[in-house]
């Protein structure tokens, strides 16, 4: 229940802020809005501004309680190294005279 009174508060806020826009004639560009959710056990609630629903966003970022980016750093070393792994197994001439072999050490 609290959930969902937090969604009907973010909406309320929206609605708030687009009349303000309306009426000093300064209207937000709706393309480029998005709604970021953040936990796994959010409510997902949509969100918009006048008629136009505003699109979600996922960003990707792993956030621990602590805020430690230790998480983040090592998947972003496991997704470099699977790039790399995939170029790698593309290439048929691997001679070292012919390609410089970049890697990351993780």
């Amino acid at each position: 229940m609290v959930k969902w009174k937090a969604a009907e508060s973010g909406s309320k806020c929206l609605k708030l802020l687009y009349s303000w826009s309306i009426d000093w004639q300064m209207v937000f560009n709706t393309d480029k809005c998005k709604v970021v959710h953040f936990g796994y056990n959010n409510t997902a609630a949509d969100y918009s501004l006048g008629d136009v629903n505003i699109q979600k966003k996922d960003l990707g970022i792993i956030i621990h309680q602590t805020l430690k980016s230790s998480q983040q750093c090592v998947a972003a070393a496991n997704s470099a190294n699977r790039t790399l792994g995939m170029i790698n197994r593309t290439f048929v001439n691997k001679h070292s005279n012919k390609v410089k072999v970049i890697s990351v050490i993780g």
